[in-house]
């Protein structure tokens, strides 16, 4: 609805937050925002969201850092290579950045391609296979 206005669901007691959609949730987190019923319970909240764009970018750490539950932390876990690009996307990861990856003690990283070379998803595969193991 262009030109068209709505009435702004943010105010001095609910503040909008942002912030990357690669994150890492606690289980805590997931509770509060699924579990516990905040989206139910906030239909409002669900029905603005509907009509904003890239949510996801804001929807979460807004509900989360309004709660007064939760502190955020500017770390989303994801690795990813920017170093040798020129087109705004991150390098493809292959075996050769093997270390890398795990130094950076992320939980998810991007981007491959099982073309140019499937070997890091073994590699990467066999690692959290065995950590698992021992859990």
């Amino acid at each position: 609805m262009l030109g068209v206005r709505r009435k702004s669901l943010f105010n001095q007691d609910f503040v909008c937050y942002g912030g990357s959609f690669f994150t890492t949730l606690s289980k805590k987190c997931v509770e509060y925002v699924y579990v516990y019923s905040f989206c139910e319970n906030h239909p409002e909240v669900i029905e603005y969201y509907k009509k904003v764009c890239v949510s996801d970018e804001s929807f979460l750490q807004t509900i989360l850092v309004n709660s007064r539950q939760f502190n955020l932390c500017n770390d989303n876990k994801l690795y990813f290579d920017f170093s040798q690009t020129r087109n705004g996307r991150p390098k493809i990861l292959t075996s050769n950045d093997y270390d890398a990856i795990v130094e950076s003690q992320a939980h998810f990283a991007r981007k491959f391609d099982i073309y140019k070379d499937s070997k890091i998803l073994d590699i990467l595969d066999k690692e959290i296979t065995q950590l698992t193991a021992n859990c």
